[in-house]
């Protein structure tokens, strides 16, 4: 799997997003998927979503902010 930010550029070597808090990615098996975001500095989840994933396609997700 591969994944990437956007940072005002794509990036696939970047480890986390900018204040945007989107990121995208490609190469994933097709179905669901699962993901939780967390603050690089001290480990807390600040987000968690859920998506659907299609053969050869690329998926961008933001992440909300949960409770």
């Amino acid at each position: 799997m591969r994944i990437g930010v956007l940072a005002k550029a794509i990036s696939t070597s970047a480890k986390e997003t900018d204040a945007s808090g989107v990121a995208y990615f490609f190469n994933v098996e097709p179905g669901p998927l699962s993901l939780t975001a967390k603050r690089s500095s001290t480990g807390q989840v600040l987000g968690k979503a859920s998506v659907r994933t299609r053969a050869a396609t690329a998926t961008a997700l933001y992440f909300h902010p949960t409770p």
